[in-house]
Protein backbone atom coordinates (compact mmCIF):
# COMPACT_ATOMS: atom_id res chain seq x y z
CA UNK A 1 0.00 0.00 0.00
CA UNK A 2 1.49 3.32 -1.06
CA UNK A 3 2.08 5.86 1.88
CA UNK A 4 -0.17 8.57 0.36
CA UNK A 5 -2.74 5.96 0.81
CA UNK A 6 -1.95 4.96 3.85
CA UNK A 7 -1.62 8.83 5.02
CA UNK A 8 -5.21 9.26 4.06
CA UNK A 9 -6.54 6.34 5.26
CA UNK A 10 -4.55 7.44 8.74
CA UNK A 11 -6.59 10.34 8.65
CA UNK A 12 -10.54 9.24 7.43
CA UNK A 13 -10.63 6.10 10.10
CA UNK A 14 -10.46 8.66 13.02
CA UNK A 15 -12.84 10.99 11.18
CA UNK A 16 -15.42 8.45 9.98
CA UNK A 17 -15.41 7.41 14.26
CA UNK A 18 -15.61 10.86 15.45
CA UNK A 19 -18.51 11.79 13.01
CA UNK A 20 -20.06 8.83 14.26
CA UNK A 21 -19.28 9.05 17.95
CA UNK A 22 -19.07 12.79 18.43
CA UNK A 23 -22.36 14.07 17.19
CA UNK A 24 -24.35 11.88 19.62
CA UNK A 25 -22.10 12.77 22.52
CA UNK A 26 -21.83 16.21 21.53
CA UNK A 27 -26.05 15.90 21.27
CA UNK A 28 -25.92 14.07 24.82
CA UNK A 29 -23.38 17.06 26.39
CA UNK A 30 -25.75 19.93 24.98
CA UNK A 31 -29.32 17.72 26.36
CA UNK A 32 -27.44 17.65 29.50
CA UNK A 33 -26.52 21.02 29.90
CA UNK A 34 -29.52 22.67 28.84
CA UNK A 35 -31.67 20.50 31.16
CA UNK A 36 -29.44 21.43 33.81
CA UNK A 37 -29.48 24.51 33.07
CA UNK A 38 -33.41 24.34 33.01
CA UNK A 39 -33.64 22.53 36.47
CA UNK A 40 -31.80 25.54 37.72
CA UNK A 41 -34.63 28.35 36.55
CA UNK A 42 -36.82 26.00 37.57
CA UNK A 43 -36.01 25.77 41.56
CA UNK A 44 -35.01 29.19 41.51
CA UNK A 45 -38.29 30.53 40.53
CA UNK A 46 -40.41 27.58 42.79
CA UNK A 47 -37.93 28.83 45.64
CA UNK A 48 -38.72 32.65 44.66
CA UNK A 49 -42.43 32.15 44.38
CA UNK A 50 -42.53 29.84 47.74
CA UNK A 51 -41.21 33.54 49.16
CA UNK A 52 -43.31 36.27 47.40
CA UNK A 53 -46.45 33.96 48.17
CA UNK A 54 -45.92 33.05 51.79
CA UNK A 55 -47.94 35.98 53.44
CA UNK A 56 -50.76 35.51 50.59
CA UNK A 57 -51.29 32.00 51.14
CA UNK A 58 -51.11 32.64 55.00
CA UNK A 59 -54.15 35.13 54.88
CA UNK A 60 -55.89 32.81 51.81
CA UNK A 61 -55.78 35.73 49.38
CA UNK A 62 -56.80 33.85 46.68
CA UNK A 63 -57.04 36.76 44.04
CA UNK A 64 -53.53 37.89 44.56
CA UNK A 65 -52.15 34.30 44.70
CA UNK A 66 -54.01 33.65 40.77
CA UNK A 67 -52.56 37.20 39.69
CA UNK A 68 -49.38 35.91 40.58
CA UNK A 69 -49.77 32.53 39.32
CA UNK A 70 -51.12 33.98 35.90
CA UNK A 71 -48.02 36.17 35.73
CA UNK A 72 -45.72 33.52 36.12
CA UNK A 73 -47.23 31.74 33.33
CA UNK A 74 -46.84 34.19 31.16
CA UNK A 75 -43.62 35.10 31.82
CA UNK A 76 -42.31 31.84 32.10
CA UNK A 77 -42.54 28.05 29.96
CA UNK A 78 -44.73 27.03 32.94
CA UNK A 79 -47.82 25.05 31.97
CA UNK A 80 -48.60 24.15 35.06
CA UNK A 81 -48.82 25.79 38.41
CA UNK A 82 -50.54 25.12 41.63
CA UNK A 83 -50.00 26.69 44.64
CA UNK A 84 -51.57 24.51 47.69
CA UNK A 85 -52.15 24.15 51.41
CA UNK A 86 -49.77 22.10 53.84
CA UNK A 87 -52.18 19.33 53.85
CA UNK A 88 -52.02 19.63 49.89
CA UNK A 89 -55.61 21.01 49.18
CA UNK A 90 -55.71 22.99 46.09
CA UNK A 91 -55.79 26.53 46.83
CA UNK A 92 -54.95 28.06 43.16
CA UNK A 93 -53.81 27.20 40.02
CA UNK A 94 -53.37 30.54 38.04
CA UNK A 95 -56.90 30.35 36.22
CA UNK A 96 -59.85 31.80 36.98
CA UNK A 97 -62.47 29.15 37.04
CA UNK A 98 -59.82 27.44 39.56
CA UNK A 99 -61.54 23.69 38.95
CA UNK A 100 -59.39 22.17 41.29
CA UNK A 101 -59.97 24.08 44.19
CA UNK A 102 -59.83 22.50 47.36
CA UNK A 103 -59.35 18.52 46.14
CA UNK A 104 -55.96 16.84 46.65
CA UNK A 105 -54.93 15.74 43.24
CA UNK A 106 -54.02 12.00 42.55
CA UNK A 107 -50.37 12.55 41.80
CA UNK A 108 -47.72 10.51 43.29
CA UNK A 109 -45.18 13.93 42.78
CA UNK A 110 -47.54 16.09 44.93
CA UNK A 111 -48.14 13.09 47.10
CA UNK A 112 -44.61 13.18 47.70
CA UNK A 113 -43.94 16.94 48.24
CA UNK A 114 -46.83 17.15 50.84
CA UNK A 115 -45.08 14.98 52.95
CA UNK A 116 -41.65 16.64 52.50
CA UNK A 117 -39.96 19.93 53.45
CA UNK A 118 -37.23 20.27 51.20
CA UNK A 119 -37.57 21.06 47.57
CA UNK A 120 -38.69 18.40 45.12
CA UNK A 121 -37.49 17.79 41.37
CA UNK A 122 -38.54 15.37 39.20
CA UNK A 123 -37.39 15.45 35.31
CA UNK A 124 -39.37 13.95 32.96
CA UNK A 125 -39.31 13.71 28.80
CA UNK A 126 -41.42 17.22 28.47
CA UNK A 127 -41.11 19.17 31.57
CA UNK A 128 -38.94 19.66 34.92
CA UNK A 129 -41.03 19.26 38.06
CA UNK A 130 -40.68 21.03 41.13
CA UNK A 131 -42.23 21.49 44.66
CA UNK A 132 -41.29 24.08 47.07
CA UNK A 133 -42.43 24.27 50.58
CA UNK A 134 -44.06 27.61 51.59
CA UNK A 135 -42.74 28.65 55.43
CA UNK A 136 -43.38 30.61 57.59
CA UNK A 137 -41.46 29.94 60.69
CA UNK A 138 -43.44 26.44 59.69
CA UNK A 139 -44.81 24.99 56.71
CA UNK A 140 -48.27 26.37 55.58
CA UNK A 141 -48.10 25.54 51.99
CA UNK A 142 -46.51 24.19 48.74
CA UNK A 143 -45.62 25.70 45.06
CA UNK A 144 -45.69 22.96 42.82
CA UNK A 145 -44.69 24.00 39.27
CA UNK A 146 -44.20 21.85 35.71
CA UNK A 147 -41.38 24.01 34.17
CA UNK A 148 -41.69 22.70 30.35
CA UNK A 149 -38.73 21.71 27.94
CA UNK A 150 -40.28 22.90 24.38
CA UNK A 151 -37.69 24.88 23.77
CA UNK A 152 -34.78 23.07 24.50
CA UNK A 153 -35.45 20.72 22.44
CA UNK A 154 -35.26 22.97 18.68
CA UNK A 155 -32.12 24.25 20.13
CA UNK A 156 -30.67 20.42 20.64
CA UNK A 157 -31.64 19.68 17.07
CA UNK A 158 -29.89 22.75 15.51
CA UNK A 159 -26.54 22.06 17.72
CA UNK A 160 -27.03 18.24 15.75
CA UNK A 161 -27.23 19.43 12.63
CA UNK A 162 -24.37 22.34 12.97
CA UNK A 163 -22.08 19.66 14.16
CA UNK A 164 -22.96 17.54 11.50
CA UNK A 165 -22.07 19.79 8.84
CA UNK A 166 -19.13 21.31 10.49
CA UNK A 167 -17.97 17.63 10.72
CA UNK A 168 -18.51 17.19 7.11
CA UNK A 169 -16.52 20.51 6.31
CA UNK A 170 -14.21 19.36 8.46
CA UNK A 171 -13.87 15.97 6.32
CA UNK A 172 -13.56 17.30 3.15
CA UNK A 173 -10.54 19.87 4.31
CA UNK A 174 -9.19 16.28 5.73
CA UNK A 175 -9.15 14.65 3.03
CA UNK A 176 -7.50 17.28 0.80
CA UNK A 177 -4.91 18.04 3.03
CA UNK A 178 -3.89 13.86 3.92
CA UNK A 179 -3.23 14.40 -0.06
CA UNK A 180 -1.03 17.42 0.00
CA UNK A 181 0.67 15.99 2.95
CA UNK A 182 1.58 12.62 1.36
CA UNK A 183 2.81 14.75 -1.68
CA UNK A 184 4.87 16.75 0.25
CA UNK A 185 6.51 14.90 3.06
CA UNK A 186 7.62 11.88 1.06
CA UNK A 187 11.48 13.00 0.34
CA UNK A 188 11.83 14.02 3.84
CA UNK A 189 10.65 11.13 5.08
CA UNK A 190 12.74 8.84 2.97
CA UNK A 191 15.77 11.33 4.41
CA UNK A 192 14.97 10.48 7.99
CA UNK A 193 14.81 7.00 6.63
CA UNK A 194 18.47 6.90 5.47
CA UNK A 195 19.90 8.76 8.64
CA UNK A 196 17.75 6.29 10.89
CA UNK A 197 19.50 3.86 8.62
CA UNK A 198 23.23 5.49 9.59
CA UNK A 199 22.62 5.30 13.28
CA UNK A 200 21.88 2.09 13.01
CA UNK A 201 25.10 1.17 11.14
CA UNK A 202 26.59 2.89 14.43
CA UNK A 203 27.65 6.39 11.74
CA UNK A 204 26.25 8.84 14.11
CA UNK A 205 26.32 12.34 12.01
CA UNK A 206 23.89 14.87 13.22
CA UNK A 207 23.61 17.03 10.24
CA UNK A 208 20.28 16.09 9.06
CA UNK A 209 19.27 19.35 7.58
CA UNK A 210 15.35 19.25 7.04
CA UNK A 211 13.00 22.25 6.92
CA UNK A 212 10.04 21.56 5.92
CA UNK A 213 7.28 21.00 6.82
CA UNK A 214 7.69 21.89 9.99
CA UNK A 215 6.40 18.58 12.27
CA UNK A 216 9.17 17.05 10.26
CA UNK A 217 11.72 20.01 10.77
CA UNK A 218 11.06 19.50 14.31
CA UNK A 219 11.55 15.59 13.81
CA UNK A 220 14.24 15.66 12.64
CA UNK A 221 15.77 18.12 15.08
CA UNK A 222 14.65 15.68 18.18
CA UNK A 223 16.45 13.62 16.22
CA UNK A 224 19.73 15.52 15.78
CA UNK A 225 19.34 16.46 19.95
CA UNK A 226 19.20 12.13 20.32
CA UNK A 227 22.06 11.58 17.65
CA UNK A 228 24.04 13.58 20.06
CA UNK A 229 23.51 12.25 23.31
CA UNK A 230 23.86 8.96 21.89
CA UNK A 231 27.66 10.80 20.73
CA UNK A 232 27.92 11.88 24.00
CA UNK A 233 26.88 8.26 25.73
CA UNK A 234 29.07 6.64 23.06
CA UNK A 235 32.02 9.04 24.47
CA UNK A 236 31.17 8.65 28.41
CA UNK A 237 31.38 4.53 27.84
CA UNK A 238 34.98 5.25 26.47
CA UNK A 239 35.46 7.34 29.17
CA UNK A 240 34.18 5.68 31.75
CA UNK A 241 36.64 2.28 30.12
CA UNK A 242 39.34 4.58 29.97
CA UNK A 243 38.88 6.06 33.04
CA UNK A 244 38.67 2.54 34.64
CA UNK A 245 42.09 1.77 33.58
CA UNK A 246 43.11 4.89 34.96
CA UNK A 247 41.68 3.88 38.02
CA UNK A 248 42.87 0.85 38.00
CA UNK A 249 46.68 1.93 37.50
CA UNK A 250 46.02 5.37 40.23
CA UNK A 251 45.32 2.55 42.63
CA UNK A 252 48.58 0.59 41.92
CA UNK A 253 50.34 3.33 42.56
CA UNK A 254 48.60 4.41 45.05
CA UNK A 255 49.14 1.22 46.95
CA UNK A 256 53.09 2.04 46.12
CA UNK A 257 53.26 5.21 47.38
CA UNK A 258 52.15 4.46 50.66
CA UNK A 259 55.20 2.67 52.08
CA UNK A 260 57.46 5.54 51.25
CA UNK A 261 54.62 7.64 52.76
CA UNK A 262 54.71 5.64 55.80
CA UNK A 263 58.73 5.94 56.31
CA UNK A 264 58.31 9.51 55.82
CA UNK A 265 55.66 9.83 58.38
CA UNK A 266 57.58 7.65 61.15
CA UNK A 267 60.80 9.81 60.06
CA UNK A 268 58.67 12.98 61.47
CA UNK A 269 57.56 10.94 64.26
CA UNK A 270 61.19 10.28 65.74
CA UNK A 271 62.19 13.72 64.73
CA UNK A 272 59.65 15.40 66.45
CA UNK A 273 59.94 13.07 69.45
CA UNK A 274 63.38 14.19 70.07
CA UNK A 275 63.21 18.01 68.91
CA UNK A 276 63.90 20.44 71.79
CA UNK A 277 64.68 23.78 72.50
CA UNK A 278 68.46 23.46 70.56
CA UNK A 279 67.17 21.93 67.07
CA UNK A 280 67.74 24.22 63.69
CA UNK A 281 65.06 26.72 63.16
CA UNK A 282 65.29 24.99 59.84
CA UNK A 283 64.13 22.16 60.71
CA UNK A 284 61.65 23.64 63.00
CA UNK A 285 60.32 24.74 59.73
CA UNK A 286 60.07 22.89 57.49
CA UNK A 287 59.69 19.87 59.28
CA UNK A 288 55.65 21.20 59.88
CA UNK A 289 55.43 21.87 55.73
CA UNK A 290 56.77 18.31 55.42
CA UNK A 291 54.13 16.83 57.94
CA UNK A 292 51.14 18.50 55.99
CA UNK A 293 52.32 17.49 52.66
CA UNK A 294 52.50 14.07 53.75
CA UNK A 295 48.92 14.32 55.25
CA UNK A 296 47.72 15.76 52.12
CA UNK A 297 49.59 12.94 49.95
CA UNK A 298 47.47 10.19 52.30
CA UNK A 299 44.12 12.35 51.65
CA UNK A 300 44.60 11.97 47.99
CA UNK A 301 45.60 8.32 48.11
CA UNK A 302 42.59 7.73 50.36
CA UNK A 303 40.76 9.48 47.43
CA UNK A 304 41.81 7.11 44.70
CA UNK A 305 41.75 3.89 46.87
CA UNK A 306 38.16 4.62 47.49
CA UNK A 307 37.07 5.37 44.05
CA UNK A 308 39.36 2.30 42.43
CA UNK A 309 37.89 -0.27 45.27
CA UNK A 310 34.29 -1.48 44.25
CA UNK A 311 33.08 -3.85 46.08
CA UNK A 312 29.52 -5.13 46.55
CA UNK A 313 28.70 -3.82 50.27
CA UNK A 314 28.20 -5.96 52.95
CA UNK A 315 25.05 -5.33 54.73
CA UNK A 316 24.63 -5.28 58.30
CA UNK A 317 22.04 -3.83 60.87
CA UNK A 318 24.39 -0.79 61.66
CA UNK A 319 23.36 2.04 64.75
CA UNK A 320 23.31 5.36 63.11
CA UNK A 321 24.19 7.47 65.89
CA UNK A 322 27.45 5.19 66.13
CA UNK A 323 28.84 5.07 62.99
CA UNK A 324 28.48 9.40 62.48
CA UNK A 325 30.37 9.72 66.03
CA UNK A 326 32.77 7.19 64.98
CA UNK A 327 33.29 9.31 61.53
CA UNK A 328 34.98 11.89 63.09
CA UNK A 329 37.60 10.17 64.78
CA UNK A 330 40.29 11.08 61.74
CA UNK A 331 38.92 13.82 61.05
CA UNK A 332 40.90 17.33 62.13
CA UNK A 333 37.95 19.48 63.06
CA UNK A 334 38.43 23.10 63.95
CA UNK A 335 37.73 24.40 66.85
CA UNK A 336 35.43 27.11 65.33
CA UNK A 337 33.41 24.23 63.59
CA UNK A 338 30.75 22.55 65.44
CA UNK A 339 29.31 19.06 64.29
CA UNK A 340 25.60 18.42 65.14
CA UNK A 341 24.49 14.78 65.58
CA UNK A 342 20.95 13.95 65.05
CA UNK A 343 18.86 14.12 69.04
CA UNK A 344 17.55 10.33 68.56
CA UNK A 345 19.47 7.16 66.59
CA UNK A 346 18.02 5.09 63.65
CA UNK A 347 19.09 1.71 62.89
CA UNK A 348 20.25 1.37 58.96
CA UNK A 349 20.81 -1.48 56.94
CA UNK A 350 24.51 -0.97 55.62
CA UNK A 351 27.81 -1.82 55.01
CA UNK A 352 29.40 0.38 57.72
CA UNK A 353 32.90 0.59 56.53
CA UNK A 354 31.67 2.05 53.48
CA UNK A 355 29.14 4.22 54.22
CA UNK A 356 32.17 5.69 56.78
CA UNK A 357 33.62 6.22 53.71
CA UNK A 358 30.96 8.81 52.65
CA UNK A 359 30.00 10.66 55.89
CA UNK A 360 34.16 11.26 56.30
CA UNK A 361 33.95 13.17 52.34
CA UNK A 362 31.06 14.85 53.23
CA UNK A 363 32.72 16.05 56.53
CA UNK A 364 35.98 16.77 55.45
CA UNK A 365 33.78 18.88 51.90
CA UNK A 366 31.91 20.79 54.19
CA UNK A 367 34.81 21.77 56.93
CA UNK A 368 36.97 22.41 53.57
CA UNK A 369 34.30 24.94 52.35
CA UNK A 370 33.91 26.27 55.40
CA UNK A 371 37.91 26.72 56.77
CA UNK A 372 38.40 29.25 58.94
CA UNK A 373 34.96 31.10 59.51
CA UNK A 374 32.57 29.78 62.32
CA UNK A 375 30.52 27.28 61.50
CA UNK A 376 28.31 24.54 61.91
CA UNK A 377 27.57 21.31 60.57
CA UNK A 378 23.96 19.72 61.02
CA UNK A 379 22.86 16.42 60.45
CA UNK A 380 19.26 15.45 60.32
CA UNK A 381 18.04 11.44 60.57
CA UNK A 382 14.07 10.92 59.80
CA UNK A 383 11.98 7.92 58.30
CA UNK A 384 9.78 8.30 55.65
CA UNK A 385 7.77 5.02 54.43
CA UNK A 386 10.63 2.64 53.30
CA UNK A 387 13.45 4.73 53.45
CA UNK A 388 15.56 6.25 56.03
CA UNK A 389 16.50 10.06 54.82
CA UNK A 390 19.81 11.69 56.38
CA UNK A 391 20.64 15.27 55.41
CA UNK A 392 23.50 16.74 56.06
CA UNK A 393 24.07 20.46 55.90
CA UNK A 394 26.50 23.48 56.27
CA UNK A 395 26.80 26.70 56.75
CA UNK A 396 29.42 27.33 54.78
CA UNK A 397 29.46 29.59 51.27
CA UNK A 398 27.67 26.90 49.48
CA UNK A 399 28.51 25.38 45.83
CA UNK A 400 28.78 27.05 42.49
CA UNK A 401 25.63 27.35 41.02
CA UNK A 402 27.81 26.52 37.78
CA UNK A 403 29.35 23.61 39.09
CA UNK A 404 26.06 22.14 41.16
CA UNK A 405 24.83 19.92 38.20
CA UNK A 406 29.24 18.75 38.30
CA UNK A 407 29.90 17.74 41.68
CA UNK A 408 29.46 14.10 41.40
CA UNK A 409 31.29 13.67 38.03
CA UNK A 410 34.78 11.66 38.06
CA UNK A 411 37.55 13.93 38.20
CA UNK A 412 35.98 17.46 39.24
CA UNK A 413 36.77 19.51 41.79
CA UNK A 414 36.39 22.82 43.15
CA UNK A 415 39.26 22.81 45.07
CA UNK A 416 42.83 23.64 44.36
CA UNK A 417 44.40 20.24 46.17
CA UNK A 418 41.16 18.10 45.33
CA UNK A 419 40.80 14.75 43.42
CA UNK A 420 37.78 14.74 42.22
CA UNK A 421 37.14 11.22 42.90
CA UNK A 422 35.31 11.57 47.10
CA UNK A 423 31.78 12.61 45.94
CA UNK A 424 31.88 9.99 43.13
CA UNK A 425 32.84 7.80 45.55
CA UNK A 426 30.09 8.72 47.72
CA UNK A 427 27.81 8.26 45.15
CA UNK A 428 28.88 4.83 44.08
CA UNK A 429 28.57 3.83 47.78
CA UNK A 430 24.90 4.88 48.38
CA UNK A 431 23.95 3.96 44.97
CA UNK A 432 25.41 0.30 45.35
CA UNK A 433 23.12 0.24 48.90
CA UNK A 434 20.10 1.23 46.18
CA UNK A 435 19.88 4.58 47.64
CA UNK A 436 20.37 8.12 45.95
CA UNK A 437 22.21 11.33 47.50
CA UNK A 438 21.69 14.82 45.56
CA UNK A 439 22.96 18.10 46.37
CA UNK A 440 21.44 21.17 46.54
CA UNK A 441 21.87 25.03 47.90
CA UNK A 442 20.22 26.19 51.22
CA UNK A 443 18.10 29.46 50.74
CA UNK A 444 19.97 31.23 53.40
CA UNK A 445 23.84 30.23 53.42
CA UNK A 446 25.74 26.57 52.61
CA UNK A 447 24.55 23.29 51.39
CA UNK A 448 22.71 20.42 51.93
CA UNK A 449 23.47 17.02 50.98
CA UNK A 450 20.61 14.34 50.92
CA UNK A 451 21.24 10.68 51.25
CA UNK A 452 18.37 8.51 50.60
CA UNK A 453 18.61 4.86 51.93
CA UNK A 454 16.20 1.83 51.76
CA UNK A 455 15.23 0.44 55.52
CA UNK A 456 15.92 -3.08 54.26
CA UNK A 457 18.94 -3.82 52.06
CA UNK A 458 19.91 -7.61 51.30
CA UNK A 459 23.33 -8.82 50.62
Amino acid sequence: MKFSTQLILLVMVPIAVIMIVYPIAFSYIVTDKLIESSKQDAVALADFASEDLANFVYFLDIDVIDEHLKKWKETYPVDNIYVMSADGKILSDGTSKNPNYGEILDDPFIQNAIVSNEIVILHTDTHIRVSSPIVITEKIGIIQLDYSLSKVQPIIESSFLTMSIVLVIVTSISLIVAFLMSLSIRKPIKKLQHVTHEIAEDKLSSNIDITEPEELRQLSQDLEIMVSKLKKSRDNIIKSERLSSIGELAGRISHDLRNPLSVINNAIFIIQKHENENSSPTLKKYLPMIKNATEEMNYIIKDVLDFVRTRPPQITSTDLLELLKKSQENLKIPENIKIILPTKTLTIFCDPTQMLVVFQNLFSNAIDAMDVTQGSIIIDASEDNDNIVLQISDTGPGIPSESIDSIFDPLFTTKSSGTGLGLVSCKTIVEQHGGTIKAENLSSKGAKFTIILPKKITN
